[in-house]
């Protein structure tokens, strides 16, 4: 009651609620005052009488925005009759297992169907440097892109500015996104002879509607119908390092973060009216989504139908959202 008493004794003529807050505030910063404030960014210290910065209070919400953990889900059934292979979920790889060898004397590559809904990057792998005796080797890729919801027939983006300059194994890719068939196209200003080799395809992987975040767990559920020796679940960074370019027998994908068959090794096998799982956790794979980087997950079935179900969960902490 000291300061209530002091403004009451000190400062006739004003009302008793008036004197009351003004007797408050000046308990609240006197309290201030005396070093009540806090300065931490994971507020560790902060206690009920203490006064946080405004500098802690925005780290320590962004951090909290960059903790907060999510997860994708997908389901995986085996396709109809057949032999079995190469499947995805969370994406694809659409590519050809031969390279294309564009030359003066042949300068396109097509890919794809007409009026499949894609919705995918085209990408290139270099089996090593082009060849001209121009002034410049440039691959270009022409069709109809979607991107940023805009349907744009008749367009194309340089994807290989530079083919001469090209090192082997170096992976390209297209900003845009493509529907439809698309073509690739060699040219060489003033070129009357001139060469490149790269494998090609399309590719869609899950960069989290482009945000930044870092795969913390993976698991996969399942139940199947047959045998098969040959199966296996992986988890693909997809980057654009660690592709390998083949003449014949290209395998679309980069960097493993985790595999089955890799993990299992010898007790890798699913069989007939039985389920099986594989988990991983404790993760720390860091996805720039804003730029060509994400995931896809690959199965591989060694026989048609002998999955009944499987239930993929990839899990992940957001780490872009912070206070601007």
């Amino acid at each position: 009651m000291a300061k209530i008493d002091q403004f009451i004794n000190g400062e006739v003529g004003l009302s008793v609620r008036t004197k009351v807050n003004k007797a408050l505030q000046s308990v609240a910063f006197s309290e201030m005052e005396t070093g009540a404030w806090i300065n931490d960014d994971t507020m560790a210290t902060a206690t009920a009488t203490t006064f946080a910065t405004s500098a802690s209070i925005k780290n320590y919400v962004d951090d909290s925005i960059g903790t907060a953990g999510t997860t994708r889900s997908y389901t995986f059934i085996s396709r109809g009759a057949g032999i079995g292979g190469e499947n995805f979920v969370g994406g694809y790889y659409d590519y050809s297992t031969t390279d294309s060898n564009l030359s003066n004397a042949s300068t396109t590559q097509t890919l794809g169907t007409a009026n499949v809904a894609y919705g995918a990057h085209a990408f290139c792998v270099a089996g090593g440097a082009g060849s001209t005796d121009g002034s410049d080797l440039v691959l270009t890729v022409s069709g109809t892109s979607f991107s940023g919801g805009v349907r744009t027939p008749a367009d194309s983006e340089v994807i290989v500015l530079d083919c001469v300059g090209a090192a082997t194994d170096q992976y390209f890719e297209t900003t845009k996104k493509w529907i439809g068939q698309v073509v690739y196209t060699l040219s060489s200003t003033g070129g009357a002879t001139f060469s490149f080799d790269f494998n090609y395809g399309l590719t869609k992987y899950d960069d989290w509607g482009n945000r930044s975040f870092v795969i913390t767990d993976f698991e996969a559920v399942g139940f199947c119908d047959a045998n098969d020796s040959g199966f296996d679940i992986q988890l693909l960074e997809h980057t654009d390092t660690g592709w390998t370019y083949a003449a014949t027998g290209f395998v679309a994908g980069s960097s493993e973060i985790v595999g089955m068959n890799t993990d299992y090794s010898t007790e890798k096998n699913i069989a007939a009216n039985q389920g099986f799982a594989y988990k991983r956790t404790g993760l720390s794979v860091p996805i720039d989504g804003t730029g060509s980087n994400g995931f896809v997950v690959r199965i591989t079935t060694g026989l048609a139908n002998t999955v009944t179900y499987l239930n993929v969960i990839v899990g992940a902490i957001i780490n872009d959202g912070t206070i601007t």
